[in-house]
């Protein structure tokens, strides 16, 4: 027997065992169909119901497709159960051609507990490009698909919600600035009504500095219930003794006052920053009392 008779026997028998595996390994094969095979675009998701031809039991799970994995150039294979009789395979397509095009589900089998691996069948489909070229394939202009024309929105009842908001704020806003610039309860306590009134002077351009003194003896006189004068500031302190620890701040204030309206010679007033100084330390007290 020559070299030449010997190697062609030695190929026949290499390729006869491989056959004969191959057809051990593969005996069974699993019928799949899909639950649409045309018009698929981009994105859709495709599943895939393969008839198990033995019961799931016999099945080790370990061998069955691995999910989030890519198969071949179109699907992706996102979620995978098995039932009694079937395994349900959900694809999404992940990857399309420029022009419509068949192609076929990917190679996939599973293993028996017993060794047997069994294949499932693949499936032929067609996926298209969610554009269409046009006419003309040579061109390279691509055209949209034409598309229904948008409907309008009913806008009326936001439309109203927001003029009642409007006009909810702007009232809002309103008081706000009222209440800021004079409307104010009448129960305002007298330093907290003479702090106010001071700094009332500044939007209403009043720089008299009289008037600001008035303001802050009637916050005196109404706390002491009583017009209050510089020879009787004891009164002073017994109607409200937590002003007791600002007697120098008052006594002086009194004084000039007194100098100004009552001397001969008139002395300079306080100024308005003074006496704003006077009415926030008194209304600090009036807080605790």
């Amino acid at each position: 027997m020559s070299k030449k008779q010997l190697v062609i026997i030695l190929i026949s028998l290499f390729s006869l065992v491989i056959s004969v595996n191959s057809v051990a390994e593969t005996s069974k094969v699993a019928k799949a169909q899909l639950d649409k095979s045309w018009g698929v675009l981009l994105g859709d998701l495709i599943t895939m119901t393969v008839e198990l031809p033995v019961t799931a039991n016999q099945i080790d799970n370990s061998s069955l497709p691995h999910i989030d994995k890519r198969f071949g150039d179109w699907l992706y294979l996102r979620e995978i159960n098995l039932t009694t009789e079937q395994i349900i395979i959900q694809f999404q397509l992940v990857n399309v051609a420029p022009v419509a095009t068949d192609v076929m589900t990917p190679k996939l089998n599973f293993r028996l507990l017993n060794g047997e691996f069994v294949d499932i069948e693949q499936v032929p489909f067609t996926i298209s490009p969610v554009i269409a070229l046009t006419d003309n394939e040579q061109s390279t202009t691509i055209k949209l698909k034409p598309a229904h024309a948008p409907e309008t929105i009913d806008t009326s009842a936001i439309a109203q919600k927001l003029v009642l908001a409007i006009s909810f704020a702007a009232i809002l806003l309103a008081i706000l600035i009222i209440w800021s610039i004079g409307w104010r309860p009448r129960n305002r306590r007298p330093f907290a009504e003479a702090l106010h009134g001071l700094r009332m002077l500044r939007w209403q351009h009043n720089n008299d500095p009289q008037q600001a003194v008035r303001i802050v003896h009637k916050a005196f006189n109404r706390t002491a219930t009583k017009t209050v004068v510089h020879s009787e500031l004891s009164q002073l302190f017994e109607a409200a003794p937590w002003l007791t620890s600002l007697d120098a701040e008052i006594t002086a204030f009194y004084e000039t006052s007194s100098k100004h309206f009552f001397s001969p010679t008139s002395s300079d007033m306080h100024n308005l920053q003074q006496l704003k100084q006077l009415m926030k330390a008194c209304r600090a007290k009036e807080k605790l009392a």
